[in-house]
C-alpha cells in the first residue's frame, strides 16, 4: 500500500547525510515516481548527490491523467515534483516534498504535505534516531545547502 510519495528534495537531503534507510522508515509505505528516479541518477552523474542504493523505496508512476491535471496547475513546477504530486494524489498518500511551491501546490489539491523535518520528527518519534542524531543529520543537510527554519529538531517536539 502506497502511503507517501517522495520528490527529490527528500532524498537529496538524506544522500548528504548518506543515509538512505532513513525515509522509508519514517514513512511506511514510501514510494518515489520513476521521474524522482531520473533526478535523482542526474544528481549523482553530475556529481551532486553521492551514488547511494535506494532500492528499499520502490518506482510508482502517475496515471497519465492524473499527471496532464497535476502540469497543469500553477505555479509550474519540474518533471520530479510533477509526478509525485500526480502519484500522491492518485493514491490518497503522503507527499513529502521541501519545495515551496510544490506543497502550495499540494495543499491546494488537498493532499497532507511532509518532508524532511516532518521525517526527522517521525524518526525520534518512532525511536530510530536519538534527538541528538537527528540533529547532527539535520547540521549535516544545512551545510550541504538545506534551507531549514530551524536547527534543532527538539523545537518541535
Amino acid at each position: 500500500m502506497i502511503l507517501a510519495v517522495t520528490n527529490t528534495t527528500l532524498l537529496s537531503n538524506f544522500a548528504h547525510a548518506r543515509r538512505p534507510d532513513l525515509p522509508p522508515l519514517a514513512f511506511p509505505g514510501l514510494v518515489m515516481p520513476g521521474a524522482v528516479r531520473e533526478e535523482i541518477e542526474d544528481g549523482v552523474r553530475l556529481g551532486f548527490l553521492p551514488a547511494l542504493d535506494w532500492s528499499a523505496i520502490p518506482v510508482v508512476d502517475p496515471d497519465p491523467a492524473q499527471l496532464d491535471e497535476v502540469g497543469q496547475l500553477k505555479p509550474p513546477l519540474d518533471r520530479g515534483e510533477i509526478a509525485c504530486l500526480a502519484t500522491a494524489r492518485s493514491h490518497e498518500a503522503i507527499a513529502v516534498t521541501d519545495d515551496r511551491d510544490a506543497r502550495k501546490v499540494a495543499q491546494a489539491l488537498g493532499l497532507e504535505v511532509s518532508g524532511t523535518l516532518g521525517a526527522l520528527i517521525l524518526l525520534v518519534r518512532q525511536r530510530h534516531l536519538t534527538l541528538e542524531d537527528a540533529d547532527r543529520l539535520l547540521a549535516t543537510m544545512i551545510a550541504a545547502g538545506y534551507r531549514s527554519p530551524k536547527s534543532s529538531i527538539a523545537s518541535f517536539l
